[in-house]
């Protein structure tokens, strides 16, 4: 029964080292979450609005989108988030480096000789009056990309093939406004 026993004091200190250490635990993984997060946000994923209406039905102005952003090499029919003369765009890759790609004045477009067919769209797809000649033979870092909706988009007919550094990522999620 003559057991030692600590004193009030003591017990009282550990209790406040164990709290302290508990305090410390919680902010050290709160500042690597929020480390990792920052790393996974800036390097590895996007999330932006969609900026027009270009690619209407599919994406809506103000949908927000996730995009990925380590993407190597793009192929047709990727929709990308880009940024062109410091604006931001999404549009559907139509051709990839070594195509050749044709507005065609019926409102087809024309890809290596071939005439594409594209389900999401819509509409015909006509040339603007502008600087770009037809045939576009794409180089070896561009990329022509169009809008789904081809009445009002602002794309590869108005600005010409875009660089490979223009685009930002691949769209891999998309929310819509009102369905958040």
């Amino acid at each position: 029964m003559n057991e030692i026993q600590p004193a009030k004091t003591d017990l009282e200190k550990m209790k406040r080292n164990a709290a302290w250490k508990d305090v410390r635990n919680f902010l050290l993984r709160l500042i690597l979450f929020i480390g990792l997060m920052y790393v996974f946000l800036t390097y590895v994923v996007g999330i932006a609005r969609v900026p027009t209406d270009d690619m209407r039905p599919a994406f809506r102005f103000s949908d927000t989108v996730v995009y990925y952003r380590m993407q190597e090499m793009y192929k047709t029919r990727d929709v990308v988030y880009m940024v062109k003369d410091n604006a931001p765009l999404i549009g559907r890759i139509i051709g990839v480096p070594g195509d050749i790609i044709e507005i065609l004045d019926s409102g087809s477009v024309r890809v290596n000789g071939n005439i594409v067919f594209e389900d999401y769209v819509y509409e015909n797809t006509y040339p603007y009056v502008n600087d770009i000649n037809y045939p576009v033979v794409l180089d070896a870092d561009s990329y022509f990309i169009l809008g789904d909706n081809r009445s009002l988009a602002y794309d590869s007919r108005a600005f010409g093939p875009v660089r490979r550094n223009e685009i930002q990522g691949v769209i891999i999620l998309s929310f819509r406004r009102n369905n958040l």
